[in-house]
């Protein structure tokens, strides 16, 4: 029997516990919009501790040690990240496998479905660690907005970003992203058109009404 898109989502759900909320909704999306395609998705890992990340960093190292305690053994390198380097550690960070149809086994080979999954997160902002220079990281997907786990270390956040903030005059896939929500021509400028259909957005999800796209827009773009 094939497996649903409900059950997709629901493990995805769970496996994304503790990231912020705006990415759990993204990937929701990515899952439901890759399955009207016939494709079967799942969001593997999202938040990830210090703790698990000193597992994964110390396969491959088998010296490797964090806080006293040993987490180095043998097997392939996964990870270049230490803890606190990965922006798993601050719940901006997701990774997906495909599935068999039956959704009994996870499917890791990286075929046309498995770009088109990237593809469509891309769409949502995400960057694909399949398309880095080095160490490519196919199941991974990180949501930065131009910022690195030392600013998040330092407690700073995508959405606090300058260039986050989405108003007339920006260009760009962020702003297709809410064209794509507020239903106008999907062209990527931030014109009076897209102002216009921002304010009725924000008017019948009772907040300020600015036709700005900020934290507060963002956060209600899937709800």
């Amino acid at each position: 029997m094939k497996i649903t898109e409900e059950e997709l989502v629901e493990r995805s759900l769970r496996d994304m516990k503790g990231v912020d909320p705006l990415i759990s909704e993204w990937g929701e999306q990515i899952i439901r919009r890759t399955y009207e395609e016939g494709i079967f998705a799942q969001i593997t890992e999202g938040y990830r501790s210090h703790e698990r990340q000193a597992r994964l960093y110390g396969q491959g190292r088998t010296g490797y040690s964090y806080k006293g305690q040993s987490y180095g053994r043998e097997g392939k390198v996964v990870t270049h990240a230490k803890p606190g380097q990965s922006i798993h550690n601050y719940g901006f960070a997701i990774d997906f496998c495909l599935v068999t149809d039956n959704g009994r086994k996870a499917v890791w080979e990286v075929n046309d479905d498995w770009r088109r999954v990237a593809t469509v997160a891309k769409g949502l902002g995400f960057t694909w660690g399949g398309n880095w220079r080095t160490f490519k990281d196919y199941p991974h997907l990180e949501w930065t907005h131009g910022m690195t786990w030392q600013d998040m270390k330092r407690g700073a956040s995508p959405f606090d970003y300058p260039g986050f903030l989405l108003r007339r005059g920006t260009r760009g896939k962020r702003v297709r992203q809410i064209q794509v929500v507020v239903k106008v021509r999907a062209d990527g400028i931030f014109g009076p058109i897209t102002e216009k259909a921002v304010r009725s957005f924000q008017r019948k999800k009772k907040i300020q009404v600015d036709g700005i796209v900020g934290p507060k827009t963002w956060a209600r773009l899937y709800k």
